[in-house]
């Protein structure tokens, strides 16, 4: 409630011995005129103010000063009363004013309190439904855990009979390139043999009564004897290679004069899944490479991620072929290979770069080339050794300071700042324009 301000005055009487202050009301300094048996209060607000207590008739005869004074205090009275009047009617206004506002904040309130509960309802009503849900989905769960352990067995069902199924496949592709094999090592025999005679011989054919008889439609016996023999210990020893299990860690371990290429399981190196690592073994007069790259006839897209360039892609059945570069990794970890890159341009000649020591590092490293001393080849060096990474599209490892060379030149390589080589460029069976994103080697044609 409002409280009008006090006013305050000190007054000095004609011979005062203390000074008296006084609120509120202001008793005149005609107290000190009042007459001697007149009641005295220590508190002026003990009682209402009384005319007695300023003027009375009692005047001494000729005191015309204190008659003056009570005359003007008389006349202020009015005066007085209309302020207090004014002062009360401004307390009652503002009385007033903030009861209502009082009113008005407590109508708001109460609103806010009532929007709060029907939110609060809305919200117990939504978390009751959202547990009605959760308790369906887990008495629905629990229903189909039965269902999911019999699906569980039967997906270990399947991938056994997948993995026997893929093995059963390698032997039979492995018993193809066999029989490939042998069928390419008759005809080269054959050709041989009769390039070496007089007679007028067709290389897919032998001759019977100076007639040519293709070899699909010779008989059993038209088999010349003198090759029955050889023929026999090639698929023999070939034959024996399919399938066999042994702690061969490179191709040299099948090294021999009659190892025919194919796939072969390295059974001293493991795969990412725990399994024998299976490669392509080739072999020169006896001597047994493992394939890792191969382009031939771009039928298989080498524009690939970097997951693709990790595991491999492509065929080991004499196709092209990107071996991968953890199986890179785990064939070099311990022993470094001899790296041989032949390449063949449009016009036919054949290029060579031979390398010893090759190896690479780890995937937490980016395959980076661990080492690769350069020997000899007639296609020069153009190997890089960058100690970065190999990069792929969507992996940057390479030097160059603006561009990823794997994004621009749409493979996966070694790269330095993208100049040096790229084996695993697109294959452009040709001269081509524009972005120099083919196969390329920079110290060769």
């Amino acid at each position: 409630m409002y409280q009008p301000p006090p006013t305050t005055r000190s007054t000095t009487p004609r011979k005062p011995t203390t000074t008296r202050t006084t609120t509120t009301i202001q008793p005149s300094p005609l107290n000190h005129f009042a007459p001697k048996n007149a009641k005295t209060y220590k508190n002026p607000f003990e009682r209402s103010v009384e005319m007695s207590d300023f003027c009375t008739t009692n005047f001494p005869t000729g005191n015309v000063e204190q008659k003056r004074l009570c005359q003007e205090i008389l006349a202020n009275i009015p005066d007085r009363i209309i302020h207090l009047e004014g002062q009360l009617r401004s307390t009652i206004d503002m009385v007033n004013r903030v009861k209502t506002e009082q009113d008005e904040t407590s109508f708001e309130i109460i609103n806010e309190l009532g929007a709060v509960d029907m939110d609060s309802k809305r919200l117990e009503e939504k978390t009751e439904e959202q547990e009605k849900k959760l308790n369906r989905v887990t008495r629905t769960l629990e229903n189909l855990k039965p269902r999911i352990g019999e699906i569980d067995n039967m997906y270990e069902k399947y991938a056994y009979m997948v993995d026997v199924m893929e093995k059963k496949k390698q032997v039979l592709e492995e018993m193809m390139d066999g029989v490939n094999t042998i069928h390419s090592t008759m005809k080269d025999m054959i050709v041989n043999e009769m390039a070496g005679s007089k007679k007028q011989a067709q290389p897919l054919s032998y001759r019977r009564n100076n007639q040519p008889v293709p070899m699909s439609s010779r008989s059993d016996n038209a088999m010349p004897k003198q090759y029955e023999r050889e023929l026999y210990e090639i698929a023999k020893a070939k034959l024996a290679t399919i399938g066999k299990k042994t702690d061969a860690k490179d191709c040299s371990e099948f090294d021999g004069p009659n190892s025919l290429d194919g796939k072969y399981e390295m059974n001293g190196i493991r795969d990412v899944r725990g399994k024998a690592l299976t490669v392509r073994c080739e072999f020169t007069k006896g001597k047994g490479w493992i394939i890792i790259q191969r382009r031939v006839d771009g039928k298989t897209n080498f524009t690939r991620g970097w997951n693709d360039y990790k595991s491999g892609f492509g065929t080991l059945s004499g196709g092209e072929l990107w071996l991968g570069l953890e199986a890179i990794y785990r064939l070099t970890m311990k022993t470094p290979m001899l790296l041989e890159i032949i390449m063949q341009d449009t016009d036919g000649r054949t290029y060579t770069a031979l390398y010893k020591n090759f190896s690479i590092l780890g995937e937490s490293l980016n395959y980076a080339v661990r080492q690769a001393d350069y020997v000899r080849g007639n296609a020069g060096n153009s190997f890089y050794r960058n100690n970065v990474g190999f990069s792929a599209p969507d992996r940057d490892n390479d030097r160059h300071s603006k561009y990823s060379c794997g994004y621009w030149l749409k493979s996966g390589w070694w790269f330095s700042a993208c100049g040096s080589s790229n084996l695993n460029g697109v294959y452009h069976n040709g001269r081509y324009t524009g972005i120099h994103d083919g196969i390329f080697w920079q110290s060769g044609k």
